[in-house]
């Protein structure tokens, strides 16, 4: 089987946690829409992400895909948030998800303090990296790759287990955001907002995000992922976006700029 493992900078948080880490993780914002399109290449991945950043990446999940949580008693505590932050969620999707006598289960969740003095901000620890392997059914001999490799944990603990590790791939490299990137998912979220506000205008209220990328030719992941990016920053023309289900969208007139 082939795995991989995805832990990039999370969300909006590249430049504040990764400017000087000592790792040489890159200080930039990761797509997530290739990400995924990468991902769904394997037999089975997983991908850290943050608690905030689960509804904007819940709807663009492949179908099949199922969400774990890792527990942190032990954890960054701000007293500037009355709620503090104490879980992240794990997508994913198993190799080998069918189960039986004589195969051992494994929860969707786990519990495990955060590292501190691995190198590198975020690095997991051997705990969590065992329960990732465990949620995609790792076994010797497979295939794994660790596309973020950071402190190199995960590899460690996977070569463990007797899978054939491959720490980074040349593909993660095209999924930084620079110039061009950045103006083709520009030009990508103009389109699509034109489409919402012509169908706002025609009385319309809901979208799907399956039939505005069948209208405009894209990916799912694509309208999901730009729809939830411009209602999250406020950059929506003129149009108050809502997300009303996992996969339709509420839009009316009067939003932001």
């Amino acid at each position: 089987m082939r795995l991989a493992y995805a832990d990039p900078p999370y969300i909006g948080q590249a430049r504040r946690h990764y400017a000087n880490d000592p790792s040489g993780v890159p200080a930039e914002e990761v797509d997530h829409e290739a990400l995924l399109d990468l991902l769904q290449g394997y037999d089975g991945w997983a991908l850290s992400a943050s608690s905030p950043s689960v509804f904007a990446l819940a709807g663009v999940m492949p179908p099949g895909t199922r969400i774990g949580a890792w527990s942190k008693p032990f954890c960054s505590w701000k007293p500037s948030n009355r709620v503090q932050y104490t879980w992240e969620p794990v997508f994913f999707v198993s190799a080998r998800p069918r189960g039986g006598r004589g195969i051992p289960s494994v929860r969707d969740h786990v519990v495990a303090n955060m590292t501190i003095g691995r190198g590198t901000h975020g690095a997991k620890p051997d705990a969590f990296c065992e329960w990732v392997l465990d949620l995609l059914g790792c076994e010797p001999g497979d295939a794994v790759d660790d596309l973020f490799p950071g402190s190199g944990a995960f590899s460690r603990v996977a070569e463990g287990r007797g899978a054939r590790v491959t720490r980074g791939i040349e593909a993660v490299n095209k999924m930084r955001y620079d110039d061009e990137t950045r103006a083709r998912s520009e030009a990508q979220t103009r389109t699509i907002l034109e489409h919402l506000r012509e169908g706002v205008r025609r009385g319309q209220m809901y979208f799907r995000s399956a039939d505005v990328a069948d209208a405009l030719g894209m990916s799912t992941q694509c309208v999901g992922s730009r729809i939830g990016s411009a209602a999250r920053s406020g950059e929506t023309g003129g149009l108050r976006i809502e997300k009303w289900t996992q996969a339709v969208w509420r839009v009316t007139a009067g939003g932001g700029p």
